[in-house]
């Protein structure tokens, strides 16, 4: 495989649920610009994820054209970050099993980071995935410098450092999330960026559930913060966590506000 793709080890895939239509490559393209909707079948067409974005490195999507890249059920062995910068980012979904997330299973043992949006990028939707983190990896979803991810429903981060991160003026929607077992903290938005994510599950993990800090803002109405090593909610250093009609429990800590940070209610 070409150094710097996504390498991906199939254990097992079954793509037997992905139309026809799921198979095509980039035949919609007029003078370097996707004019139409179109997916990505991995592994059928693209042997990785990584392969399947950099297919689009150079090309321009049309404002009325999506790209989807479907990823067939399966366990992978992920050897390097997913990452993505696209201009157009805003008109690409990645989607796995988006009934199932346990369906189609992300190993990043060796990763620095499981998915990254960066420069700029705003990934229009990542749903149906479950992501796993090893010995070395940081942090499951990580979402910087001024860039923005919508999850779906369907996605577990676990066994990360920090499970889902939004960092120096970024933004993460990621409604129903799980985000488990993690080393450090469950979700954590830093440096002026915002977190989303009611109705969510932050649980085991070793620090906070959730926390907020330097000036950003998570919000997680309905959200649930069990078990964690440090603290259920936490805000500091001016941030701000909204936290209405969540469960905490087994927390060594419920909630905290500290540095000129606040918590609501």
């Amino acid at each position: 495989m070409k150094k710097g793709f996504l390498n991906l080890v199939i254990i097992s895939a079954s793509i037997a649920a992905i139309p026809a239509s799921a198979t095509a490559k980039l035949t919609a393209i007029e003078g370097g610009v996707v004019i139409e909707d179109i997916t990505l079948s991995v592994p059928s067409s693209y042997m990785s994820i990584q392969e399947a974005i950099d297919s689009l490195s150079g090309k321009s999507i049309k404002s009325d054209a999506t790209v989807t890249i479907q990823v067939a059920n399966g366990t992978y062995n992920a050897q390097e970050t997913i990452s993505i910068n696209h201009p157009n980012a805003d008109r690409i979904q990645l989607l796995g099993n988006t009934s199932d997330a346990t369906q189609v299973v992300l190993n990043f043992k060796d990763s620095a980071f499981g998915m990254r949006v960066t420069g700029g990028a705003r990934l229009k939707l990542f749903n149906g995935f479950t992501l796993v983190g090893g010995s070395n990896p940081i942090h499951g979803i990580y979402v910087n410098h001024g860039s923005g991810l919508i999850c779906g429903p369907e996605i577990i981060v676990q066994d990360f450092n920090i499970g889902i991160m939004a960092a120096d003026n970024s933004s993460i929607g990621c409604l129903f999330a799980s985000s488990t077992s993690n080393s450090s903290h469950g979700f954590y938005a830093t440096n002026n960026s915002t977190i989303e994510a009611h109705y969510s599950t932050s649980s085991n993990n070793g620090g906070s559930g959730y926390m907020s800090a330097r000036g950003s803002s998570v919000i997680v109405n309905n959200s649930h913060s069990l078990n964690n090593g440090v603290i259920g909610y936490h805000a500091i250093e001016f941030a701000f966590v909204m936290a209405d009609s969540v469960t905490v429990s087994g927390n060594p800590v419920s909630f905290q506000a500290d540095r000129g940070a606040y918590i609501y209610p």
